[in-house]
């Protein structure tokens, strides 16, 4: 158990900076919203939709990955709570890349393009832990578990 609650947290701890930089991005990205440069900006609000999805994937893994650290009752739990958690993290990776090409597409004047690199600064910093946690529980779960990850469908 204590080996099990060691990695579990330490994906975790990846998980947790990885939706620290999400809370960063979404502050940025929906402050801007806000400003006259930005305002009513289609590939903003494309960036948001992504948004929505990268927050409620990353937040599903890190409270299966909690619930792992606690103990899953059986081995078939610990199974489903891995194999969530994995997809989970793959559609956050994808709902990420669909923000990148949101995030590129967005053009303003010259004096408020610091908002554009505080945005891609958040969103290379998600990128970062997100990958790190991904790796972690990858290499410490069968891969078996990992390929019905990568074949769910969560729809």
């Amino acid at each position: 158990m204590a080996i099990a609650y060691t990695l579990f947290e330490h994906v975790f701890q990846n998980m947790s900076h990885c939706i620290y930089a999400e809370q960063v991005f979404c502050s940025l990205t929906t402050e801007m919203k806000y400003l006259p440069a930005f305002k009513d900006n289609p590939h903003l609000q494309a960036l948001h939709k992504e948004n929505y999805e990268t927050s409620y994937h990353q937040n599903t893994a890190a409270g299966n990955l909690q619930r792992l650290m606690v103990g899953a009752k059986t081995r078939e739990q610990e199974k489903v709570l891995v194999v969530v958690a994995a997809r989970c993290m793959l559609e956050a990776k994808k709902h990420q890349a669909k923000a990148d090409e949101a995030l590129k597409t967005i053009s303003v004047p010259q004096e408020h393009v610091a908002w554009l690199d505080a945005s891609r600064h958040w969103q290379h910093m998600r990128h970062r832990w997100l990958k790190l946690a991904m790796k972690d529980l990858r290499s410490a779960v069968p891969p078996k578990w990992w390929s019905e990850a990568e074949a769910m469908n969560l729809s």
